[in-house]
């Protein structure tokens, strides 16, 4: 893979990109805190009712005036019948009417599946037609799905279809491995065939791995040997390190052999400066 300065691979804008408009902070599928707000003795009391009798639950959250805390309710009832019965809780979300109760809903489904069984839950939003209702149900999956088994996570949301969505799914799953478990994310990455995907998940693994710890992942970065994945190693590294200590990074960067790799961090960490 012949790597050239002027190189934008769609990693390159997309990681900076995520962190300037605070996408980490969130939930995976952007959703708010569940269970916030002055609805929260409503929600309890249908989140007890839905361990015992979810179909209940659901007439009880339908009650509720139109807006976030009935669709929060809707969720929550439909995450704990997918607990107990995938299958009959799959079914009553998907012949709901269009609108936001039914995409609470399949959210809800997806996320209680995943809990139970993350591999027949991403069969199922798979099955799901194409549009934002099933991207939210991917998201949920891979958030519980990252809880369970990062590098099962991983591979799935790697392979799926090729897109915004995928890759901001895909990033967010590694990214949150490597910064809990960089160790095995990396080995992970590094053990990808040779090309575009793996270059992708070795940018992520490192620019999570400096979101915790930038010297050891900086250390890491210039042990690999020469080639595209040392490249993006370097660039993410000093890409992540400038948000928060770019004189420590511009440091470590400027000490770098002359070379491509060297120019476009030192670039990276100016972007980043500049964005301040």
């Amino acid at each position: 893979m012949n790597i050239e300065l002027g190189k934008r691979n769609w990693w390159h804008i997309f990681i900076p990109a995520l962190f300037m408009i605070g996408m980490m902070s969130l939930p995976l599928n952007g959703q708010t805190d569940k269970g916030a707000g002055k609805d929260k003795s409503d929600l309890d009391k249908i989140e007890e009712l839905a361990q015992k009798d979810p179909e209940a639950a659901v007439k009880t959250a339908m009650q509720l005036p139109k807006g976030d805390a009935r669709n929060e309710a809707i969720y929550t009832v439909a995450s704990i019948w997918a607990e107990k019965a995938p299958d009959a809780a799959s079914k009553w979300a998907i012949q709901l009417p269009e609108g936001d109760v039914r995409n609470a809903a399949i959210s809800g489904v997806a996320s209680g599946w995943a809990g139970k069984s993350p591999e027949a839950a991403a069969k199922w939003v798979m099955e799901l037609p194409e549009g934002d209702t099933r991207n939210e149900a991917i998201s949920e999956v891979a958030e519980i799905w990252l809880e369970k088994s990062p590098e099962n996570a991983a591979k799935w949301t790697m392979q799926l279809p090729a897109g915004e969505t995928r890759n901001r799914i895909f990033f967010n799953v590694v990214f949150n491995w490597a910064k809990e478990s960089s160790g095995a994310a990396e080995k992970w990455a590094m053990q990808l065939p040779a090309g575009e995907t793996r270059d992708q998940a070795v940018s992520i693994v490192f620019f999570g791995w400096a979101a915790k710890s930038p010297d050891a992942a900086a250390k890491r970065a210039i042990e690999l040997p020469e080639g595209s994945t040392r490249f993006e190693a370097i660039v993410s590294v000093a890409a992540k390190w400038a948000e928060k200590s770019p004189e420590a990074a511009e440091k470590w960067a400027t000490g770098l052999p002359n070379g491509k790799a060297r120019d476009l961090a030192l670039q990276r960490i100016k972007d980043a400066q500049t964005k301040k």
